[in-house]
């Protein structure tokens, strides 16, 4: 039996699969959102791993209410990521957006007690996204436990 990727037509096969995929989960969706939510999730773990992609970190960070009376993103992921080549952080064991989600969580959350002293927000993130007996994925795994 020929493999899909040794047939001629396998762009052709790919599409058909992906429109019958789909048509499957508009029909979850309508039938029962909360599978399709948790099939979306697991479908999103499966590609990125337990990480953050800049989109969806950028949908998480939005929905933060900072403790400065702001909500969202306090640094864009543009400055994170500025941040972390100055610091000598590199994206071995977590990615730019799993930073930039903590680098602003920190701010969120920790903004009474640190008020406006980056370098230790940049030492908190640090400190908690390289947690040597964390899981791997914790800024990701963090958000999906606070969210369900």
């Amino acid at each position: 039996m020929a493999m899909v990727q040794d047939k001629p037509n396998k762009l052709e096969i790919m599409q058909r699969f992906v429109d019958i995929f789909d048509t499957a989960l508009l029909t979850i969706e309508e039938e029962d959102p909360d599978e399709y939510h948790k099939l979306i999730g697991e479908l999103y773990v499966a590609v990125n791993g337990p990480h953050f992609d800049e989109m969806m970190a950028k949908q998480a960070v939005a929905l933060f209410v900072n403790e400065d009376g702001t909500t969202g993103e306090h640094w864009a992921i543009k400055d994170t990521t500025g941040v972390a080549e100055s610091e000598g952080i590199t994206f071995d064991s977590f990615t730019a957006a799993d930073w930039y989600y903590v680098l602003n969580l920190m701010y969120s959350d920790y903004y009474k007690t640190v008020g406006g002293n980056i370098p230790m927000y940049i030492s908190l993130a640090k400190d908690w996204i390289l947690d040597k007996d964390a899981p791997a994925g914790k800024p990701f795994l963090y958000w999906k436990m606070i969210i369900e």
